[in-house]
């Protein structure tokens, strides 16, 4: 299928970017065209990423460099208010779902589960 990756965000500014790919391969994330982290995808084919510092509200680019390719999505990173009694919320994007969610410290965490757009070789 398309690739997917995840980006996992709070109300702090703090921003993540996950995804799959063959073990062992190089990767490397970018945030509006800046290269900031970097590391090994996972002996399960799994990798995470943070992203170095804080994020502000509004629109961003996330690129992901791995097998040979670059990865991109666009997110806009607004803080969720959740209703008192509600533990999550789910709502359609563009290429993807958002889910925000309360974790188990109060805060609110959301996750934006994208299509990625492949933009060619590394």
């Amino acid at each position: 299928g398309p690739p997917l990756l995840v980006a996992d965000f709070d109300d702090v500014g703090g921003l993540a970017v996950s995804g799959a790919a063959l073990a062992g391969q190089p990767v490397r994330a970018a945030l509006n065209g800046e290269w900031v982290a970097q590391g090994l995808v996972g002996r399960d084919g799994r990798f995470s990423l943070a992203l170095a510092g804080t994020t502000r509200p509004g629109p961003h680019q996330v690129e992901v460099q791995v097998a040979g390719r670059t990865l991109a999505i666009n997110i806009d990173l607004q803080s969720a208010r959740l209703a008192k009694d509600a533990f999550y919320r789910a709502s359609r994007r563009p290429n993807g779902w958002r889910i925000d969610w309360t974790t188990p410290s109060g805060g609110v965490q959301s996750s934006m589960i994208m299509v990625a757009v492949t933009q060619g070789p590394a």
